[in-house]
């Protein structure tokens, strides 16, 4: 169906406009203004509709200079009957919602490019129908007669937005840049059959044509075959439709992933112009080695080292990420040129569908995201360290500027082309910019890798390194604050990074000591993988993990009553003993949900720095004549503690003496007998010989005491934190520390007696509220201490033999001063009756002391200052 060539579409314009002004001005005026009210209303909506003023003037102004850009035009011209045919593969595609191509669906047409006419054979392509819909169809066409267009034999021709624009055509320019193979890529003015189709993109094919043009001696060009997958696709999508209603079926916007590792793993390994291979024994022969090659690479049999050639597939994949052309890698798009005198391959690139931002580096997410060729390649550590050193030289800024400028020309020329029918595409090279950014925030993170000392030996220094970055780290060293003082051994410097679906993991690192370091700070030199930037981080000087140390910190917490003789289960949950006597050789952890008692005449010995980890109450009943007894005959046991019971502990008649409190790992537990979130009442009983930071410490409770009594302490008899309760009826004789110490507790003390008290009587703090009565106090360091924004009121106090009878003053910078009240005081050989800091207050007997001391804090504890 050919048609007359038609005339030049601007001459004729211009010869009109000319003859129209000669022979009709006012006919001519009127259609300038209509014009021009044209011009105003296609400017107004791009300034209404479209982000201002400034981007409609350049939009107009890019359609004015396409419109005056020549570019390259080619006229396609087909015949009725075999138009037909392409009609109908059309249809038959867009039924399917793909497009399956065969060497039958060519049809003969010739194509004029200036004065040159060739004979050609063209179909459809693209598996996709978006290349069908529109007026822009995409087209495969093969050059018979062995001529050549544009020094291709065979080449596509599609539309522009296939690529998205002028993006493909910077990346194959860039591939070219480095040296890589690079395909044909340009725009141009289509005609079919006199038909202005307007601007098309023509991108070459693989054939020798591309390797010459890319100064490559003639060899097969690989692939993974994607016929498997279409087949499948098109069934998937036949089967669906049978069961939907075929007007509004839409097609799964994916089946099954083109990356799917199925398809890259089952796929057949095949070459481009196969025919001609065929009949070139020798190329044939290169095809064959090139199958096995590549076919051993997948099957795990060589290394990439062996198959390519890993410079320039470093540099490939560093040019896919400055571009965002990750799609160019993907299984079914990868094309790799076979080089006959090294015998390994090369990549070349194409179907990029380059300018889009990256999230993230294909190195990141090989270990999930990839198939297994890209998976395979990226684990390969001499490839990683060529493709991180592209990485870190094309991220560069300057990189890119001398690139952009070095091609401006060229992308202004194919933009004018463009913009010519696309007024909205432009170029700035913002995306590449922001992909360099993100890329350098990748290989140049704030720390990648965490050190601790694992142990120091003759001549070598052991650490546990863990990579908590994605890409791998390469250790150099370890320096002091004078200099590097060991360096890594040779086959420890490497440490993968981590993909983060389980924790990082540390690894034991060995460095041999250069030069005994003069200082016990240390730092770990190290770069990421492959880039030159060195890193330094500060060695924590203690194991990142103890099996040792974590072995005893979690035994407190597992469960193992049962494993002792001397104790037994109740049917209702009960642990009690199985006779009056318990002797108790390691930690003993009894559960929430039961119960321990303690009866009449119950005794437990606590040897060998045991201790009793309760998370239920404690019952423990005894009599006047038949107490409970907790001891420790050999003077190492730890004591008790009831953490978290959900209900009241209750100790009778029960007598607690011998206990110390030892170290534990991971614990902080400072009292012989602790209560920690547990409610308890306790009455008779008797604290002795306790050598302890605290004899009795309650925490985060309530609690009851009557009757108790604290005799020969080491420390502090009682310790109450965050805790409200009553104290009534005590004795506290013989403490080396503080008798009664609050922190943040609110509690009533009645018929208190303290002597031979080596700190404090009775010491309020961290805005404890007090009140007490009937107090006597004889031989104290200090008597009464209110502190830290604490009230604490006395009635019936009776001190005597005392260092300092009542204090009030801040010892915590976050807190403020004391408030002590004092009524009906008897006071007795005191050295100092008074310690009142300003911002402080001491009542006694209704009545303000106005003397103050500045210095209250210096002068009680002169070891902390």
């Amino acid at each position: 169906m050919y048609l007359k060539k038609q005339p030049d579409n601007f001459r004729q314009v211009y010869n009109f406009l000319k003859q129209l002004f000669a022979r009709y001005p006012r006919a001519a005026a009127c259609i300038v203004v209509f014009s021009g009210l044209v011009l105003w209303f296609y400017a107004y909506s791009f300034i209404k509709y479209d982000n201002g003023i400034v981007e409609a003037a350049e939009r107009i102004s890019r359609v004015a200079r396409g419109l005056m850009h020549r570019p390259e035009e080619l006229a396609l011209d087909i015949k009725f009957k075999h138009f037909q045919k392409i009609l109908k593969k059309r249809k038959e595609a867009l039924e399917n919602h793909l497009l399956l191509t065969s060497s039958e669906d060519f049809v003969p047409a010739t194509i004029t490019r200036g004065s040159k006419k060739v004979r050609v054979k063209i179909r459809l392509k693209g598996d996709w129908v978006d290349h069908l819909k529109g007026k822009k169809w995409s087209y495969r066409v093969k050059v018979r007669d062995g001529q050549t267009l544009f020094g291709l034999r065979e080449f596509s021709l599609q539309h522009p937005a296939t690529r998205n624009y002028i993006y493909e055509w910077v990346f194959h320019k860039m591939l070219a840049h480095e040296g890589l193979i690079a395909l044909k890529y340009t725009f141009l003015k289509l005609k079919i059959n006199g038909e202005d189709k307007g601007v098309y993109a023509l991108e070459g094919h693989f054939d020798k044509y591309l390797l010459e043009s890319n100064n490559r001696r003639e060899g097969p060009i690989l692939r993974f075959n994607e016929g498997v997958f279409w087949d499948e696709h098109a069934r998937h999508i036949k089967e669906a439709r049978s069961i939907s209603n075929p007007e509004n079926f839409v097609p799964p916007a994916s089946v099954t992933e083109l990356r799917d590792r199925r398809y890259a793993r089952t796929s057949i390994i095949d070459a481009f112009n196969m025919k001609r291979l065929r009949q070139d024994p020798q190329l044939f022969e290169e095809f064959l080695a090139a199958h096995d090659l590549l076919e051993a690479y997948r099957l795990n049999k060589l290394p990439a080292s062996k198959v390519f050639d890993l410079k320039l597939m470093a540099r490939y994949f560093a040019v896919l990420e400055i571009m965002g052309a990750h799609h160019s890698s993907r299984w079914h798009n990868m094309r790799f040129y076979y080089n006959p005198v090294t015998a390994l391959f090369e990549p070349v690139g194409f179907d990029g569908n380059s300018g889009r931002v990256i999230e993230d580096i294909l190195a990141e997410s090989y270990k999930s995201d990839l198939d297994d060729i890209r998976a395979r390649i990226f684990s390969d550590k001499e490839f990683l360290k060529l493709y991180m050193q592209s990485l870190e030289r094309l991220s560069k800024k300057e990189y890119l500027d001398k690139f952009l400028k070095a091609n401006k020309k060229e992308i202004d020329y194919h933009l004018q082309t463009l913009q010519a029918e696309f007024p909205s595409v432009g170029f700035t090279g913002r995306v590449l910019y922001m992909n360099q950014s993100r890329i350098r925030r990748i290989i140049d993170p704030t720390r990648a890798a965490v050190a601790y000392l694992k142990k120091k030996e003759e001549g070598q220094i052991h650490l546990q390194v863990g990579n908590f970055h994605t890409l791998p780290v390469e250790l150099v060293g370890i320096k002091d604050k004078d200099g590097l003082v060991a360096a890594v051994n040779k086959n420890d410097a490497f440490l993968a990074g981590t993909d983060f679906s389980s924790p990082v993991k540390y690894q034991s690192r060995e460095f041999k000591i250069i030069e005994e370091p003069k200082s016990a700070a240390l730092k770990l030199i190290y770069k990421i993988y492959g880039t030159t930037k060195i890193y330094q981080q500060e060695i924590f000087p203690y194991r990142y993990f103890d099996p040792q140390r974590f072995k005893l910190a979690v035994a407190a917490k597992l469960p193992n009553f049962d494993e002792f003789s001397c104790l037994k289960e109740e049917s209702n949950g009960v642990v009690t003993l199985k006779g009056r006597q318990c002797e108790i050789n390691r930690d003993l952890v009894i559960p929430a949900g039961k119960r321990f008692y303690l009866s009449p005449g119950s005794s437990i010995d606590l040897k060998n720095n045991a201790r009793i980890y309760l998370g239920s109450a404690l019952i423990a009943e005894g009599e006047p004549d038949n107490p409970v007894r907790i001891f420790s005959s050999d003077k190492s046991g730890r004591g008790l503690a009831v953490i978290n019971a959900a209900g009241e502990s209750y100790f009778q008649y029960v007598t607690i003496s011998g206990l110390k409190n030892g170290f534990q790992p991971g614990r902080n537990i400072s009292g012989a007998v602790t209560f920690y979130n547990s409610p308890a009442k306790l009455t008779s009983i008797e604290f002795k010989d306790i050598q302890s930071e605290d004899a009795l410490n309650i925490v985060n409770s309530t609690f009851e005491i009557n009757k108790a009594s604290f005799l020969n302490v080491s420390s502090d008899a009682f310790d109450s934190d965050f805790s409200n309760g009553v104290l009534q009826n005590c004795s506290f004789t013989k403490t080396g520390n503080d008798a009664l110490d609050f922190s943040g507790s609110v509690v009533t003390l009645t018929d208190i007696k303290l002597s031979d008290i080596g700190d404090k009587a009775i010491s309020a703090g961290e805005a404890s509220k007090i009140t007490a009565e009937n107090v006597t106090v004889a031989k104290a360091r200090l008597a009464l201490v209110s502190k830290d924004l604490s009230r604490l009121s006395a009635s019936k106090v009776s001190v005597s033999g005392s260092q300092y009878g009542f204090a009030a003053f801040q010892k915590k910078p976050e807190f403020g001063g004391g408030w002590l009240k004092v009524r009906f005081a008897d006071v007795n050989s005191v050295n100092h009756l008074f310690l009142r800091e300003s911002g402080s207050t001491i009542l006694m007997d209704g009545k303000p002391v106005t003397q103050k001391i500045s210095n209250v804090k210096e002068i009680l504890y002169p070891a902390e200052e």
